[in-house]
């Protein structure tokens, strides 16, 4: 019996080893999709602001907003001073795609322009446009997301299984040593000049 609890000690302290191990796989993994969470919140855009009037620039529709006479009288006041009417437009249509480029760069723009060829209709109210744009962008920033996290719990399924080895490998290894030597087994083998013999 004292052996037995001799034994007990060290295999007890082997498995919480193992359980240490896999707490902290799990930490690290848990720690890594608040991360990439956190990282990817900040990529999604969204067609209407917070009610409060808060906004980090990734909401709101840009051409809704640029295309108000409020906006565009602005826009000529501040940007085509020194410009011919026709300058002005131009340079307001690079400025809107350079905006709307940079607001939704994750999207699928050649898909979006086959939807509008496809459906012409669609595309000429610029809030649906727009809407296609951000909802394009944001189902990209969502594949990432789930690409990301299966990542993480590919990884994390691979170290446990890793530390479960070990930690059975250790149990194994400590029940061994302190059961004693293994008994030899011995065979009788008949003797060449005389009687036989133990090996």
């Amino acid at each position: 019996m004292p052996h037995l609890k001799l034994l007990a000690i060290p295999i007890g302290a082997a498995l919480l080893a193992g359980c240490y191990d896999r707490n902290a796989i799990d930490d690290r993994a848990n720690a890594r999709i608040d991360a990439v969470r956190s990282e990817q919140a900040h990529r999604f855009v969204y067609a209407a602001c917070p009610a409060d009037g808060s906004s980090d620039g990734s909401c709101g529709l840009i051409l809704v907003h640029a295309s108000t006479d409020a906006f565009r009288d602005k826009f000529r006041e501040k940007k085509c001073a020194s410009r011919t009417d026709a300058d002005c437009e131009a340079l307001y249509q690079r400025t809107l795609d350079a905006w709307i480029q940079q607001r939704y760069y994750a999207a699928d723009w050649e898909g979006v322009a086959r939807t509008c060829d496809a459906n012409p209709g669609r595309c000429d109210d610029l809030r649906a446009y727009e809407i296609m744009l951000a909802r394009s962008h944001n189902v990209r920033i969502q594949n990432e997301l789930v690409h990301a996290e299966n990542e993480i719990e590919s990884t994390r399924r691979r170290e446990q299984e890793e530390a479960a080895a070990r930690a059975l490998g250790s149990v194994v290894q400590v029940a061994d040593l302190l059961s004693g030597p293994h008994p030899r087994r011995c065979r009788r083998y008949p003797g060449l000049f005389g009687p036989s013999e133990l090996r």
